[in-house]
């Protein structure tokens, strides 16, 4: 009886190593692949999505560029401080402040891309000054303001502090035929 009883549980044993040995088989072979394909499947529809959506992201990348053509615009080499100085003038009249020392120019060229720095020096009080600051960055045509610097300076015939600030105003463009 210990024989059959043996011999039963080495067929057990043996079949049951056949089937994991079957199962393993049968999910390396035929699974794997399947998931792989679904992959790939899916890796492919990415693709087909991007692709359907390029002329909508070839229209923003359009709108970007335009957008830095207009911030960078073209250099003809024409001077803009006139301009600076009438939009300059025309808000430090309104508010009460005065020009110390007018637009000047200077210019560096590298790589067809020219930098044009104005530096304007202005006199007043505080509010008016950041109120100009403001100004200039939102709605400046001659350029955008790089940085600003305020200093208070005692006036020894008035016994008073003055406020200036001396702005320093920036226009990035291209240059025409090297110039």
């Amino acid at each position: 009886m210990k024989t059959g009883e043996f011999i039963y549980k080495k067929k057990f044993w043996s079949t049951s190593g056949a089937i994991l040995l079957l199962v393993w088989v049968a999910i390396k072979l035929g699974f794997a692949r399947t998931v792989e394909l679904k992959h790939e499947i899916d890796r492919i529809n990415t693709k087909i999505e991007t692709i359907q959506d390029a002329p909508k992201r070839l229209q923003v990348i359009n709108n970007r560029l335009q957008k830095l053509d207009q911030v960078i615009g073209d250099f003809s080499g024409e001077d803009i401080s006139p301009l600076l100085m009438e939009s300059a003038g025309e808000f430090c009249e309104k508010n009460q402040m005065v020009i110390r020392e007018l637009p000047e120019k200077h210019i560096f060229i590298s790589n067809n891309y020219s930098i044009v720095t104005y530096k304007l020096v202005a006199k007043g009080d505080f509010k008016s000054m950041v109120k100009f600051l403001n100004e200039m960055e939102t709605n400046s045509i001659a350029g955008r303001i790089h940085s600003s610097n305020f200093e208070a300076v005692y006036n020894v015939n008035t016994n008073r502090k003055e406020l200036f600030c001396t702005y320093y105003i920036q226009a990035i463009g291209k240059t025409l035929n090297g110039l």
